[in-house]
């Protein structure tokens, strides 16, 4: 009896021991999992790329009045004619530009002319005048468009002899596909004795453009504001940046 009496005590003790281990098991995983739980966060990745291209500036020169270099209306010119050149340019690029453009007039010693008659000694002189259409049909003195602004003016050796260069700054940037006004309209051929200038002497009126970007241009450190109407001060010095960079000082 005693044995039984003992024997079953031990085997209650067991059981109440193992039932209270299994329970702090379950509760050791159910601890566990709910730390685990707490770990869990909402997560994501995204990333940008920025993709940049170079820009391009280019421009085309145009004379779209200009009847060509073999026409009737350009060869065998005769003192007084005038004939139509109307000199533009066109930004083909994918940039706003600051255009420039040069024209360079041939130069002859010549008796100036007056009403038929000689009105001084022989000197240099530019063999024609570019003009605006409603001018004086009279020869005179050029005229330009105020859009551009005359940057210099001087005589410089020429292959066939001198010539004046003209240089002028388009007074406002150019944006892709748009075109500046024509500088002028029409040249004419100044008055002057026949024997002055050979029937054999190529008369050549060289026209050029230049351009550059119309942002982010320095003057040291201070940039070049190109909006709005673009003054004779900052043209200068974005021409000199451009000069520097194309060995045109």
């Amino acid at each position: 009896m005693i044995r039984k009496s003992t024997g079953k005590k031990s085997t209650d003790g067991n059981s109440r021991k193992l039932r209270a281990g299994l329970a702090a098991a379950c509760c050791l995983l159910t601890g566990g999992l709910m730390i685990a739980g707490a770990s869990a966060y909402l997560t994501d990745t995204a990333e940008v790329t920025n993709n940049f291209t170079v820009g391009e500036v280019t421009v085309a020169l145009k004379e779209p009045d200009y009847p060509g270099n073999n026409s009737p209306q350009v060869l065998n010119q005769t003192p007084g004619q005038e004939t139509p050149k109307n000199p533009l340019v066109e930004n083909t690029g994918k940039n706003d530009a600051v255009v420039f453009m040069q024209v360079r007039v041939p130069m002859r010693e010549l008796t100036p002319i007056q009403n038929g008659k000689a009105a001084g000694s022989k000197k240099a002189s530019e063999v024609f005048t570019m003009k605006l259409n409603g001018d004086s049909l009279q020869p005179g003195s050029s005229h330009f468009r105020d859009s551009w602004v005359l940057l210099g003016k001087g005589a410089v050796p020429a292959a066939d002899g001198k010539s004046t260069s003209y240089l002028f700054g388009y007074s406002r940037r150019v944006k892709k596909g748009e075109k500046t006004d024509a500088l002028f309209d029409k040249v004419q051929m100044v008055n002057f004795r026949e024997e002055e200038i050979s029937t054999e002497d190529p008369l050549s009126i060289n026209i050029s453009t230049f351009a550059i970007q119309a942002d982010s241009i320095l003057d040291g450190e201070t940039p070049l504001s190109t909006d709005g109407v673009i003054g004779k001060d900052t043209l200068e010095k974005i021409y000199e940046i451009y000069a520097l960079q194309n060995d045109q000082t």
